[in-house]
């Protein structure tokens, strides 16, 4: 089992704080967002992603592969509605925040993804 970060510019901080979370090694594919074509490479590749709503995010959706979408409080226009199934992504589970700051569902994922991983 390989866990990779594909955020732009990440803090060193936050990746030691998710490596430490995680208790394995995370690889660093940060590079990969200077070339689109890349990255959509590198996502077709992926057993399992999560990911907020971003740019990578959307390019996983031309793929039409499952994903596990984060989507903080308040909720823009795009993710309207309180299905875990978003219209225009129905192969994404999502997980909204429930009010700013608080994650209710995310403890299920991580779960989930560690029996299945781990």
């Amino acid at each position: 089992v390989h866990f990779i970060s594909l955020q732009r510019n990440p803090q060193k901080a936050e990746f030691k704080r998710l490596k430490a979370a995680l208790g394995v090694d995370v690889h660093d594919f940060s590079e990969y967002n200077k070339d689109l074509s890349l990255m959509l490479a590198l996502l077709s590749k992926l057993d399992d992603y999560i990911s907020v709503s971003n740019a990578n995010l959307h390019l996983h959706a031309c793929l039409q592969k499952k994903a596990h979408m984060m989507i903080s409080y308040p909720w823009d226009w795009r993710w309207v509605g309180v299905r875990d199934i978003c219209v225009g992504y129905p192969f994404f589970n999502s997980y909204r925040q429930t009010s700013e700051g608080v994650w209710k569902n995310l403890r299920e994922l991580s779960n989930n993804l560690s029996k299945k991983y781990l």
